[in-house]
């Protein structure tokens, strides 16, 4: 922090109100830092993201050449926020179109993150589109795919006369009648 007498407070005040462009030197600087913020060294971690997103305008989950995957963008974000090209292991992909909630992803690589600050890393780095809701340090061994214990699909039909502008991206617009029996 650098502090300001009142007397340059006035002068930067008049400065400001004139229309002559010009920049004031501080002088007189009366308080310095106290402390300092220590860079932890950075550590070989395995981590644990759990991943939202809006599949409207991906390929999918996985990577395809000359298409827009969530992989894709993900693993830029990553490079981004570590500098490191990182591997990504998921529990299970998903299809063009397909949106996911809780989409459970394992990584490694060196870093001095803590879980929410990579999170907030990533949040600056992602597309709006794709959001990290939740990232954990995990055991070394943790791998998403092997240790994923099952999967939840829910299929959203809006069954009504007008669609609903805001649910054109996640459910299906049905005007008939459903026969729900033979649904089952």
């Amino acid at each position: 922090c650098i502090a300001m007498s009142l007397k340059e407070k006035s002068a930067r005040k008049k400065l400001n109100n004139t229309s002559h462009s010009c920049q004031i030197l501080l002088t007189n600087v009366t308080t310095l830092p106290t402390s300092f913020t220590v860079l932890q060294p950075k550590v070989h971690q395995t981590w644990r993201l759990c991943v939202a997103y809006d599949g409207t305008r991906y390929c999918g989950w996985q990577f395809q050449p000359g298409q827009l995957s969530v992989q894709a963008q993900l693993q830029d974000a990553l490079f981004k926020v570590t500098q490191q090209h990182v591997v990504l292991t998921v529990a299970g992909r998903t299809d063009a179109g397909v949106h996911a909630r809780g989409q459970v992803i394992s990584c490694t690589f060196e870093s001095r993150f803590d879980c929410r600050g990579l999170m907030l890393a990533l949040d600056s780095a992602l597309p709006c589109d794709i959001a990290v809701w939740r990232a954990d340090v995990v055991n070394s061994e943790f791998n998403a795919k092997r240790q994923s214990i099952g999967k939840r699909y829910i299929y959203r039909i809006r069954q009504a006369m007008a669609s609903d502008p805001f649910d054109l991206t996640s459910c299906w617009h049905f005007r008939q009648t459903l026969d729900v029996i033979a649904m089952k």
